[in-house]
């Protein structure tokens, strides 16, 4: 779900396609979101209604190996008139956009772009890949005059681990805030290129990765260098290739305090294996 307002509503229903009338709508309370990063987790207990149905628990595409061109599926409520599906292609692998928040604060976002239509009410719907596997989640479209098939989303990549860390911090406490995990790290990228697999005959955008500054006391100071060039990042052993800027930040969300970050690095020409335990101190929470 995509966050909507600071006040969270004393009744919250949901329903499931071809059970669209009130007499099968689904009660659901709120686990905990952020207006930050635009997500919102609901919680359905003991519904006979998805009992009943054909209900089945979606798995999440990595929108990082995303590629433009590929045929996406928007599916939401839109303009309040019955779930409905609508159909295109991945036009941006990867920008931000800016926008008031639920607070009226102005907010960047990184947003996956693609022209599947959608209008009000496919906000918090899911985006979908050709193998029926969700890429994002639906947030916004460019209603500037004369502009025509800019429609976002937000990546999977951020929205998991985001959804994972309100699960562990959330659900079952009384705590409805995400606690991001930092360890004091910024990055840039040196370079960019676009790629071409030859397996897929697909282009990939590679950037050429280094930490740009690191906070005095973070997490990281002392084990990671300013001008390391990122290779890899792993969270509990499960890796992931830095090939953009993004990827490091995305992946440490998904970290828990006892976890270990383990970052490649490649350090005055020699790779270099760093882990860093994340703690209660390096949680902060985001609204």
């Amino acid at each position: 779900s995509e966050v909507k307002s600071d006040k969270i509503a004393e009744t919250i229903k949901v329903y499931i396609y071809g059970q669209q009338s009130d007499s099968y709508a689904i009660d659901c309370e709120y686990v905990g979101g952020t207006s930050t990063y635009d997500i919102a987790l609901l919680k359905v207990s003991g519904s006979d209604v998805i009992k009943n149905s054909s209900v089945k628990a979606v798995s999440f595409a990595d929108s990082d190996e995303a590629s433009v061109g590929e045929t996406v599926y928007a599916v939401g409520n839109s303009r309040a008139n019955g779930i409905s599906l609508t159909s295109g292609v991945l036009s941006v692998d990867s920008e931000y956009i800016s926008m008031n928040d639920p607070r009226g604060n102005e907010t960047t976002y990184r947003v996956m772009r693609f022209d599947a239509a959608i209008n009000s009410g496919n906000s918090g719907g899911g985006l979908f890949d050709a193998e029926g596997k969700l890429l994002g989640i639906v947030n916004a479209k460019n209603i500037e005059d004369n502009t025509e098939g800019m429609y976002y989303a937000l990546p999977s990549a951020q929205v998991e681990p985001v959804v994972e860390n309100i699960i562990e911090y959330c659900l079952g406490s009384s705590n409805t805030t995400f606690k991001k995990p930092l360890i004091g790290v910024q990055v840039k990228s040196n370079s960019s290129s676009a790629v071409l697999d030859s397996e897929t005959g697909l282009l990939k955008i590679v950037e050429e990765v280094e930490i740009a500054a690191i906070t005095s006391g973070s997490a990281a100071d002392g084990k990671l260098k300013v001008g390391d060039k990122i290779i890899s990042v792993a969270v509990n052993g499960v890796e992931k290739q830095v090939t953009r800027s993004f990827v490091l930040i995305d992946t440490v969300m998904g970290a828990k305090a006892g976890d270990v970050v383990t970052t490649k690095v490649l350090r005055n020409g020699e790779t270099v294996s760093v882990d860093i335990t994340i703690t209660s101190d390096c949680l902060t929470e985001v609204a």
